[in-house]
């Protein structure tokens, strides 16, 4: 009797069947339940924001905007996992923002918002300065990349940006307004430093393996290319067979245009 009870319990209440999962017939609803809603990334404020320098599309450990005739410099503190405002006309820091990971680089967008990757997770943040720079940046929303985000970029349309993930391997590509995914493109180790040409072409950088990654943004199916950077010993005192050795060792990887 006491085995047919236990039976009972496990198989839910003899004679009942099993419970029914309700499953939406609605093809918006199948795909609103695999494909939850990101976060808007949009501005909250309507006043004017510090804007960009021009030739600030590159991402850094220091990204500069101006407000009116005065200069910032927001500096990103990984050890601290903060970002500094720091007012470069006064020589002063004027507020410090946690963020939830150690900050790589920052990125400020045309209109002001700032992007910056979490390099010991697997997020990028957008924030947004307010009207008072000394106030803390407000956190907007957060977006998943591949293991250990790293570079940022932005293409000269801001119609794309670009995220590099070194332990990932990838690159990852969002629209540059809305922050929405579009792809992620997979990459050699260690892709670090990005930037993207006038044309849309993407230049990686990798700590390791020297190579440089090219990846054309406007080609969705297009694989990146690999661009070998080895270069032989030149040194007067080395000997002839290492001389003719390549060197693939590299622990640079900042690029310029």
């Amino acid at each position: 009797m006491r085995r047919m009870v236990i039976s009972c319990l496990v198989m839910a209440a003899c004679g009942r069947g099993a419970p029914t999962l309700s499953i939406p017939k609605n093809p918006a609803q199948v795909a609103a339940v695999a494909e939850p809603r990101l976060a808007s990334c949009a501005r909250r404020t309507t006043g004017p924001l510090p804007e960009r320098l021009s030739s600030g599309r590159q991402g850094s450990a220091v990204a500069l905007a101006q407000l009116g005739e005065h200069l910032l410099a927001y500096v990103a503190d990984a050890d601290d996992r903060s970002i500094h405002t720091v007012a470069i006309d006064e020589h002063r820091e004027l507020v410090r923002t946690r963020v939830d990971g150690a900050p790589r680089q920052l990125l400020v967008l045309g209109d002001g918002r700032i992007v910056v990757t979490l390099s010991d997770g697997s997020t990028i943040e957008v924030l947004e300065p307010g009207a008072d720079p000394a106030a803390p940046l407000a956190p907007l929303c957060s977006r998943e990349v591949p293991a250990e985000p790293w570079g940022l970029a932005i293409s000269p349309d801001d119609s794309k940006l670009v995220v590099t993930s070194s332990w990932g391997s990838a690159l990852t590509v969002f629209d540059g307004s809305t922050l929405a995914p579009k792809r992620v493109v997979p990459l050699p180790r260690e892709p670090r430093a990005v930037l993207v040409d006038d044309d849309g072409i993407a230049f990686v950088s990798h700590l390791i393996g020297a190579r440089m990654s090219v990846v054309d943004l406007a080609k969705t199916d297009a694989e990146p290319i690999s661009v070998d950077l080895s270069v032989h010993k030149a040194s007067p005192r080395s000997q002839v067979k290492d001389m003719l050795a390549l060197r693939t060792g590299s622990q640079g990887y900042a690029l310029a245009k």
